[in-house]
């Protein structure tokens, strides 16, 4: 009985030191894998960091392409600018001093600028009539002789040809049944009497000038449900600030529509770019 009572709590005592080791080795893999669990927080810490200082470093560097690029652009535009004025100022400066401009420029100019004060050259003659027989008197003409005033060459020889006498003065605003002048501003339109000729229209320059003509179709919209652009060339008047920025964004999204449509259509070869010089483009431009 003794043996057995001593052996039951031997078994007891092995028991219970085995439940004890079962006790501490699970709390040693409990510490294990909070351990485990810590030190890869800790790195997916370290990563999220790392890739957070990475995305600012990234984004700083867009904000700087960014500023460059817009620097540039201001540059390129302030550059427009200068060509732009400078253009138009060297071309009111031979309009002034009395170089010969096409019809076109002279009518852009008084649709673009303030009207300047017309000086109008007074005859000393009291009627048309009589100013018309000094004329003849003067150069030995028979009344009811034709009379024309002319810039251009060919009508000057055509009319000549015909039997019509030429007035050499453009500026003279009565004696003349025909004027055949550069500028539309060389006719005295309120005094213009129902039997004399011109080669321009009064205020007409809506339709009669590049400038008039594109405003004129700018305001189609509000008369016809129809854009001007799908029948007429976008173009712009570069007087104007608002339409200079517009004309520089149109020609930086032409140029780079012109660059993907041959880049697909030679299926995707980069040997088909070329700068403005000839030269192949790499990929990175």
């Amino acid at each position: 009985a003794e043996a057995a009572s001593s052996h039951a709590q031997e078994t007891k005592q092995a028991v219970l030191e085995a439940i004890r080791l079962e006790k501490e080795k699970e709390e040693e893999q409990k510490k294990e894998q909070k351990l485990r669990v810590a030190e890869m927080n800790e790195k997916l810490l370290a990563k999220s960091t790392q890739y957070l200082q990475q995305l600012e470093s990234k984004k700083k560097e867009e904000a700087q392409k960014e500023a460059k690029l817009q620097r540039k652009a201001e540059m390129m535009r302030k550059k427009v600018r200068e060509v732009v004025f400078n253009l138009f100022s060297n071309t009111r400066k031979k309009s002034e001093s009395g170089d010969e401009s096409s019809d076109d420029d002279d009518e852009a100019d008084q649709a673009s600028a303030p009207p300047k004060p017309k000086s109008e050259k007074k005859t000393k003659f009291s009627s048309y009539d009589e100013a018309v027989a000094a004329f003849n008197q003067k150069h030995g003409l028979e009344p009811g002789t034709k009379i024309f005033t002319s810039s251009y060459a060919a009508i000057k020889e055509a009319l000549i040809e015909r039997g019509w006498f030429e007035n050499p003065d453009m500026e003279d605003p009565v004696v003349y049944d025909f004027r055949a002048s550069l500028k539309t501003g060389d006719i005295d339109f309120k005094n213009l009497r129902k039997d004399q000729i011109v080669n321009h229209y009064q205020k007409n320059s809506c339709v009669t000038t590049k400038v008039g003509l594109m405003r004129s179709l700018m305001t189609l919209r509000w008369f016809e449900e129809v854009e001007a652009d799908t029948f007429f060339p976008r173009c712009y008047d570069l007087n104007d600030l608002d339409e200079l920025e517009d004309f520089l964004e149109d020609f930086k999204r032409t140029a780079a529509v012109s660059l993907l449509v041959k880049f697909s259509s030679n299926g995707g070869n980069f040997d088909c770019l070329t700068d403005p010089a000839g030269k192949v483009m790499s990929q990175d431009e």
